[in-house]
């Protein structure tokens, strides 16, 4: 049988490198992005190099990291995808490319495409 928590129990994490006990994770929180207000959901891409956020006003958010290695990611990409809010929002295996899944609660499924910007005036078009 499980014990169950009580509501003001802290969140313990172990640090293994100095062996001492991390009380609410409050040593290791690192913020590593700013999202504005309104994402609601959102999904790392396979590598964990890229993340995608769907905003309240049914646009896409794609957010990457400014250098290599970094772990401080900016907002690179956003435009209006739905005519409804998102219910869920992935990125697609890597072999497929940079590509995301949309749905919506307007009834619609979106494919999103990356696509070189010398080709397209936009970073990302719907390609179903």
């Amino acid at each position: 049988m499980s014990k169950k928590l009580e509501k003001n129990t802290a969140l313990q994490t172990f640090n293994s490198f100095e062996g001492n006990l991390l009380e609410n994770n409050k040593e290791m929180e690192k913020p590593i992005m700013s999202m504005e207000a309104g994402i609601h959901c959102n999904a790392w891409n396979y590598y964990g190099e890229r993340m995608v956020g769907d905003h309240a006003d049914s646009s896409i958010h794609i957010f990457d990291s400014d250098k290599s290695g970094d772990s401080q990611f900016t907002c690179t990409s956003k435009w209006k995808a739905h005519n409804g809010s998102m219910v869920k929002i992935v990125w697609a295996p890597p072999e497929y490319g940079d590509v995301i899944a949309s749905c919506s609660m307007d009834g619609t499924i979106s494919l999103w495409e990356e696509v070189e910007p010398e080709f397209e005036s936009c970073k990302w078009r719907l390609c179903y």
